[in-house]
């Protein structure tokens, strides 16, 4: 058995599909699709062997639904997590694409870095350094 995908709830497809793609380097590996008979549209995006997908919500005669964001616990849970080489070099990466972090960066000493972001619909994305292996 291994992991095949996470999957996270958006409130427009093609906006969401633009910020994993245009800032974070996603590709895409199944562009969006409705499934008429669940009630939603898909996507599936792909990064290094990994995949991400986004699902919107429809209602019974296929049009969006209202989203309501759900507000992010305390411990960043559910997130998303990317291991990154070079934790100051995606600090500022992010800055320069102009996407605030949301919690951090926190450092455990000679163990790991680490801070939150969110995506256009709060979903929540950690980046780690692991200092120590």
């Amino acid at each position: 058995m291994k992991i095949d995908h996470f999957a996270y709830e958006v409130s427009d497809m093609d906006a969401s599909i633009r910020f994993y793609t245009e800032k974070l380097g996603f590709h895409v590996s199944w562009k969006k699709t409705v499934d008429e008979k669940q009630h939603e549209a898909f996507a599936v995006l792909e990064m290094d062997g990994g995949h991400l997908e986004l699902i919107q919500a429809l209602s019974d005669t296929n049009r969006p639904l209202p989203f309501d964001p759900v507000d992010v616990r305390p411990h960043a849970t559910p997130h998303l997590a990317f291991n990154v080489e070079d934790f100051d070099k995606t600090v500022a990466w992010l800055a320069e694409e102009g996407i605030p972090i949301l919690q951090g960066p926190f450092v455990a000493p000679g163990a790991a870095k680490w801070m939150y972001i969110c995506d256009p619909d709060r979903n929540v994305i950690e980046f780690c350094q692991f200092l120590s292996k």
